[in-house]
């Protein structure tokens, strides 16, 4: 089966930056990657001193982004099985 989308449109992982693909006259329709999961949104308040040692663990472990560093994070301390002082 043909991919009717081979030929006029490049998907977001392909080319990064659409101000380009504009200027080389290529059609570009930016798709969300598919999801293994469905995700949820979570807000958090983080203190300036916090934020800032998130983003120099996220830089420091090469994580893409903030999201990621925070998922890892979450996951590595629920493994150890903290129990919380009552």
């Amino acid at each position: 089966m043909r991919d009717p989308y081979a030929k006029c449109i490049l998907y977001a992982y392909c080319i990064q930056d659409a101000q380009m693909a504009s200027i080389l006259g290529i059609s570009c329709i930016f798709l969300p990657m598919p999801r293994k999961t469905p995700s949820l949104f979570v807000h958090l308040r983080l203190k300036k001193d916090l934020l800032e040692k998130l983003d120099e663990f996220r830089f420091t472990q090469r994580f893409e982004s903030r999201t990621e560093a925070i998922h890892w994070l979450l996951e590595f301390a629920l493994k150890q099985n903290p129990k919380p002082n009552k």
